[in-house]
């Protein structure tokens, strides 16, 4: 998601269609591992909760960063 947010905020329709690319990419492989059965269900969510929490984290001190250089 952080790729998603970089890239969604670049000028340009190739950048914009790779980050679809990027989450359409990411469904795909979270369908992938419950239909295959190689994890249990609570597993993935648990992955995407934590994934999605540091992608927030970074995000949150990516644009604080930005912000403060803006303000020098």
């Amino acid at each position: 998601m952080f790729s998603f947010f970089l890239l969604s905020k670049e000028e340009g329709m190739l950048k914009k269609y790779l980050s679809y690319l990027c989450i359409i990419g990411m469904v795909a492989l979270v369908i992938g591992r419950i239909v295959s059965g190689v994890h249990w269900i609570t597993d993935i969510f648990g992955g995407i909760v934590l994934g999605l929490s540091l992608a927030q984290f970074y995000l949150v001190l990516f644009v604080r960063k930005l912000s403060i250089k803006k303000e020098r």
